[in-house]
């Protein structure tokens, strides 16, 4: 499992399993094939801006539903969001948390 941004395009080899972790859907760049959307910033969140303390507390609140639902994802799964840093973006917040969660390490693509 990846990280990366829509517009990244390393996804266009079709070699990855695009997921969408951000509230709006890309209008250009690799369209998802799944939604994880327990893992997006709500909307109040992006609105107000937000920590990592605070995202990370969001993924805890629905921790169980997203390892269930990434257990079932292919491991060639890319979790995907705007930002084309990820240093600026949830999710590297979102690879953090998961490593901790899990011990499984997810890398950008």
């Amino acid at each position: 499992m990846k990280t990366s941004y829509y517009q990244n395009t390393k996804l266009k080899s079709g070699k990855f399993y695009p997921v969408r972790i951000s509230i709006g859907h890309p209008r250009f760049g690799t369209q998802p094939a799944a939604v994880l959307s327990e893992a997006a910033p709500t909307t109040e969140m992006l609105a107000k801006g937000y920590t990592d303390v605070e995202y990370m507390a969001l993924l805890d609140s629905h921790a169980d539903t997203i390892i269930k639902r990434l257990n079932a994802m292919p491991d060639n799964a890319v979790f995907l969001c705007f930002e084309k840093d990820a240093k600026q973006c949830h999710r590297s917040w979102f690879a953090e948390w998961l490593y901790e969660v899990t011990g499984e390490a997810i890398t950008e693509l």
